[in-house]
């Protein structure tokens, strides 16, 4: 190898070597947007909600909004949302949920709406768990009687809740195989497996869920491509149901029927 080609290689590796280490370092940034404004219910028009505080196993206060059904002999159904969303802003678009006669409790996380805490993996389940608390102890619902609700990066949370407490059923939008299927597929030339601290490795646990599963997914989806919501679904024990909408993106699903067949299934169950 001559000197100059030699000088350029190292270069090179170098640079990359500064690369990944700068995505290393940047990947929580890269990978979480709280919404750090907190809105209140007055504000989207849904003053039925009852501000629920829980408190989180390494003791951060957090609160979401519990909503009573209007049906008594239906479920509750937790809902976890999206990266970059908040409860406030989720709230228009789960709304059918409440007038469906449903009880809802709107998970909000550490770091989002005023929150203390920074957003990882682990400290999203630490939110869920304390939450499904607070309805097992506070309302006497077993999870059994609960419905668990994601959307995006909120499937990943709803996936491991279901899998660790088995409820009713669950249903999910936008959801991924693993964080890693979807980093690896936006950024092919860095070595992800190594750089990746948040895995959210849902086919592994996905598996372990016994009850009913929906998946809705877009076959548009640029964020999350359909594929690896596929992946998710093949590993999913029956029962469960997978609606595929042609036009659909990361975010319209509810717009191009999922509200409906959302009210279906949970009829149906």
């Amino acid at each position: 190898m001559g000197k100059k080609l030699f000088i350029l290689f190292v270069t090179v590796l170098v640079s990359y070597v500064g690369f990944c280490l700068f995505m290393y370092q940047q990947q929580d940034e890269m990978l979480y947007q709280p919404v750090t404004k907190k809105t209140l219910p007055i504000d989207v028009k849904a003053e039925a909600a009852n501000i629920v505080e829980v408190m989180t196993s390494d003791a951060i206060k957090l609160q979401g909004w519990h909503f009573d059904p209007t049906d008594p002999q239906k479920p509750t159904i937790i809902f976890f949302h999206g990266n970059g969303w908040s409860v406030g802003q989720s709230f228009a678009h789960v709304r059918f949920l409440i007038g469906a006669g449903y009880g809802l409790f709107m998970v909000e996380y550490r770091g989002y709406s005023g929150h203390k805490g920074k957003v990882t993996e682990g400290g999203l389940y630490k939110d869920a768990r304390a939450y499904i608390n607070w309805l097992k102890s506070v309302r006497g619902i077993s999870p059994q009687d609960m419905i668990f609700y994601g959307e995006s990066l909120g499937s990943a949370v709803a996936i491991k809740m279901s899998a660790e407490y088995q409820p009713k059923a669950t249903f999910v939008l936008s959801a991924f195989s693993s964080m890693q299927d979807v980093a690896w597929n936006k950024y092919p030339y860095v070595p992800v497996p190594f750089l990746l601290r948040d895995k959210y490795k849902n086919l592994n646990v996905v598996g372990d869920i016994q009850s009913p599963i929906l998946f809705l997914h877009g076959r548009r989806d640029t964020l999350v491509p359909y594929e690896f919501a596929q992946k998710l679904y093949e590993g999913a024990n029956q029962p469960k149901e997978m609606v595929v909408y042609e036009e659909g993106t990361h975010t319209n699903l509810l717009d191009l029927g999922g509200r409906e067949k959302i009210l279906d299934f949970l009829k149906n169950l």
